[in-house]
Parts: structure tokens; C-alpha cells; sequence
């Protein structure tokens, strides 16, 4: 206990002489201003700005922010693991460099909540310190018109408030006299620039699975990015409000208040060119593993004091050792990591998505296998030759009770005595216990179900008292020499099993 008193003080003395303004939202005011006075290469919080008491923190490298001038696509989104209070996000904006195959994250916005006019603030914002920075507007293709733009897609998850947001930022970014783009609506202008992501949209279909009984509503959802016209859209949306199930309809009503869902998740719907579409992937795993890897250097789960300003001090130093390899890859023409081609990429993929099926199907096999196990538990092991015998081919099951009587040289059938009623001929070398049978020739087995219990007691009386006259009549199949048996005994059954 005293020593991790003592780990506390230290830790609490380190951070006093790191934050001399403190820990709060007045440090990282400080650390702007102080920013401010430097020269812009060396800036890293770029804008502060406090609105209805709503804090927005625009930081990134100058140096990284001049590569988005030659990215052909842009990722947005949050990630939440930083900051442990969940009214904390923060705002990535990560890119791919095709030149050297290696995705970058530039920037990291923070705001408080995630409502409409925040993401407006966070994404105007962004965009105007990227212009004053790099001393250049960044290039959107649909909106730019022809020349040399490079961002033909921004891709996101399905956020309803950041897609609005994004919507608005177009409306202000368009000229009309440039695009040729004379809409006004902001929800139309996303249909020209904006695609989703295709995981997040699954994972929200299987979420909306426990909710609806039917496999094949969900199916039939799952397959609308790969509707092709209008009349199978509209065909689509019938069904959606007609459906018995309820989760269904209010899935649906929730898109109704989103007139560009359908053009961000289907091509064949979306005012994009669809070489670009193609061009970019459908998913943002390039944005997830980039978390992945910011948080494994800042940490997460940290306070908002912590957040904001100790983080702050460990994405910069992070930012600048990407663009120091970026520019080490660039002099020394050496990837710097040669797997991220196009191609390994795309084969590194699809051996994943084999390697899943394999495992599922395994994984499938098992509990069918667990579940025959369970279902046989408490019944006795047979040959497959048994459901011959009884010609029970009705209900599938190989798996009876035989009841096996064998008897050497003895003249007096019954149960225990070594000989099945129906036996011709003795059995040669036959021994008791769990031993394989040589060879047994007109060796016959009989289904014990229809025998009545009273005989099958564990009493000498008893045995002795039953007689071949007494037993049922039961078929009964002669088995070759070839044949490989055993006898294993169970309590007072004998079980016919393969040796």
C-alpha cells in the first residue's frame, strides 16, 4: 500500500512539472496560445474554440496535413477508447498514401458531444486550419471541377449527425459556377461524395437479427447494397413497411429521415462516378487499425484531464515519428512496409476471410458432433448392420439396444447362455469380456426393444427361468466371416460393437 502511495506522488510530481497551468481545459488554452507564438512548422494545436460552452481542439502536424493534398481518400471518425468519459470524442482524419503504400492518421479533433452542429464546428474548423496551414484549400474532385484534385471519396461510418454535418460543410464548400452543381439541399450533396462503410452497416443489420424472428428479412437486408435498379429499391422499401416484424419497420423509419442512405450504400443509387466508388474500398478498416495503433502509444481509458493535455504531449511526439518515416520512405524509396501493396493487401484479405470459413465450418461441425453425443448419451452402442435388422428406416436412427445371446456347445438358449436362439452353429474361441470375435460365422444379432423387461433381470432364477419358447419373434441377419465385431459387456446387456 505505502508503495503504490509513493508510485502516486511521483506520477502526481512528474505531471505538476509537465503541466504548469494544471490539468484542465485552462492547460490546454495555455499550450494553444503558447503554440501560437511559434513558427507554423512547429505548431500543433491549430484551432481552440468554446461555443455554448462546447469545446473543440483541432490539432495535427504541418508537416503531415501537406500529404492530404495528395491522398485520393479521406476517412473520418471517432474513436472513444482515449478519453474513459464517454461524452469525450475524438475525431481522426486518416489517409492512405498510394505512393508508398502506408496509411497516415493527420489529424485528431476533440469535442464534447455528437450532435449536428458540433461535427459542423469540428469539420469546418479542421478544413479551414488545413488551408491556412499548408496555405492551400483541400481539393474535394465533385466540387473542385476538372484539374488536378486527388480526394474522390470521403469515407465514414453511418453516423446520422456527422453525415448531416458533412452535408452542410458541402453546401458552404460548393461553388456552383466550378462543379456545375446547382443543388441546395445539403442531404443531396453527400450522395456525391460520401460512401459508407459495409462492416459497420452488417454489424447494425446483426444487431437488428435479435429483433426480427425471420433469417430471411434479414437476408433480404443484408442484400440491399447489391440492388441494381430503382424498381428493385422501391420492391425493397414495400417490403420494409409491410413487414410483421416490428424491429424491421422501425429500422426503416429511422432511414426515412436520412434521404441519402441509399446513395452512400449502394453505387448503383449514389451521384458518385462509379470508377471512383470502385477505386476506394468499402470498408474503413484503415481507420480502425489506425486506432488501434494511436491508442496502443497514448493509451486509453484516461482521464478527460489526462485526455486532452498528457495524450496531448504523446500524439505529437507519435505524429512526428510518422512523418519522419514518411519522409525516410520517400528519400530512400523503400517501403516501409513492403505487405501493404494493393495486391498482398487484397491477398492477405482474402486468405483471412478463407481462414474464418474454415474455422466457422469447423467450429460447426463440432456442435453437431456435441449435439449427436448428447442426444445419444444413455443408449447403447450398436452396429450400423442394426437398422437392417429391425427395418427401421423411418426414423434415421442407428443407434438401438441389441440384445446378443451367444452360447458354447450348450443345448439351452437363453439369456447369458452364450447363444441367441436364432444361431445355427456355435461360436468358435469365444471368450467373455470386451474381446473381438474371430471371424463368427452365421452370427446373428436381435433387437431386445420389443422384449419384455420382467426377463431381463439380473437374478439366476430368473435367467434360468427364461426360455428360448419365451422370447418374441425377431429378425434376424447372418454376418460373413469377414466381418470385424466384438462383444462388450455392459451391466447384463452384451453390446454388438465394430472391433
Amino acid at each position: 500500500m505505502n508503495e503504490c502511495r509513493q508510485k502516486s506522488e511521483i506520477i502526481c510530481k512528474v505531471k505538476q512539472k509537465l503541466m504548469l497551468h494544471g490539468t484542465g481545459i485552462e492547460a490546454v488554452l495555455a499550450r494553444y496560445k503558447q503554440d501560437m507564438l511559434k513558427p507554423v512548422n512547429e505548431q500543433y494545436i491549430h484551432d481552440f474554440s468554446i461555443v455554448n460552452e462546447v469545446p473543440v481542439i483541432t490539432t495535427f502536424v504541418p508537416g503531415l496535413a501537406e500529404y492530404l493534398h495528395k491522398a485520393r481518400v479521406l476517412l473520418h471518425d471517432n474513436t472513444y477508447k482515449c478519453i474513459a468519459e464517454k461524452e469525450w470524442i475524438e475525431w481522426e482524419t486518416i489517409t492512405w498514401l498510394d505512393d508508398i503504400d502506408m496509411r497516415v492518421t493527420i489529424a485528431c479533433s476533440y469535442c464534447s458531444p455528437e450532435h449536428r452542429q458540433d461535427f459542423s464546428r469540428i469539420i469546418e474548423l479542421f478544413y479551414k486550419a488545413l488551408e491556412r496551414v499548408t496555405w492551400h484549400p483541400l481539393q474535394l474532385k465533385v466540387f473542385s471541377g476538372p484539374g488536378n484534385s486527388r480526394i474522390l471519396v470521403i469515407l465514414v461510418n453511418c453516423c446520422q449527425a456527422q453525415m448531416d454535418a458533412l452535408g452542410d460543410f458541402f453546401l458552404k464548400y460548393n461553388k456552383s459556377s466550378v462543379s456545375g452543381l446547382f443543388e441546395m439541399d445539403p442531404q443531396k450533396l453527400v450522395k456525391h461524395m460520401i460512401k459508407v462503410c459495409g462492416v459497420h452497416y452488417n454489424r447494425n443489420i446483426t444487431e437488428l437479427s435479435y429483433k426480427c424472428e425471420d433469417p430471411e428479412t434479414i437476408a433480404r437486408i443484408r442484400a440491399l447494397p447489391n440492388l441494381h435498379t430503382r424498381e428493385e429499391l422501391q420492391g425493397f422499401i414495400s417490403f420494409c413497411e409491410n413487414s410483421k416484424e416490428k424491429g424491421l419497420r422501425d429500422w426503416y423509419a429511422n432511414k426515412k429521415g436520412m434521404p441519402w442512405f441509399w446513395a452512400v450504400i449502394n453505387h448503383h443509387f449514389s451521384k458518385m462516378a462509379e470508377c471512383h466508388w470502385l477505386s476506394i474500398p468499402d470498408d474503413t478498416n484503415i481507420g480502425e487499425s489506425a486506432h488501434t495503433l494511436s491508442n496502443l502509444y497514448t493509451g486509453i481509458g484516461l482521464s478527460i484531464l489526462e485526455g486532452i493535455l498528457w495524450v496531448y504531449y504523446r500524439a505529437e511526439e507519435f505524429d512526428r515519428q510518422q512523418l519522419t518515416s514518411i519522409q525516410s520512405a520517400e528519400a530512400s524509396e523503400i517501403r516501409h512496409n513492403h505487405h501493404n501493396t494493393p495486391a498482398k493487401c487484397m491477398l492477405a484479405n482474402a486468405m483471412r476471410k478463407a481462414s474464418r470459413t474454415t474455422k466457422l465450418l469447423a467450429t460447426s461441425e463440432a456442435q453437431k458432433s456435441k449435439k449427436s453425443k448428447q442426444a445419444g448419451k444413455g443408449k447403447v452402442q450398436s452396429h450400423p448392420y442394426d437398422a437392417a435388422a429391425t427395418n427401421d428406416h423411418t426414423n434415421g436412427s442407428l443407434v438401438e439396444d441389441v440384445g446378443l445371446s451367444l452360447q458354447q456347445h450348450s443345448a439351452g438358449p437363453g439369456l447369458g447362455t452364450g447363444m441367441c436362439p436364432t444361431m445355427h452353429a456355435p461360436v468358435p474361441g469365444l471368450q467373455s469380456g470386451a474381446h473381438p470375435l474371430p471371424a463368427p460365422h452365421n452370427l446373428s444379432f436381435t433387437s431386445i426393444a420389443s422384449v419384455p423387461q420382467k426377463q431381463w433381470t439380473n437374478t439366476t432364477e430368473d435367467r434360468n427361468a427364461t426360455s428360448a419358447s419365451e422370447w418374441p419373434p425377431v429378425p434376424s441377419i447372418p454376418l460373413g466371416p469377414a466381418a470385424p465385431v466384438g462383444i462388450m459387456a455392459m451391466g447384463m446387456k452384451l453390446v454388438l460393437v465394430a472391433a
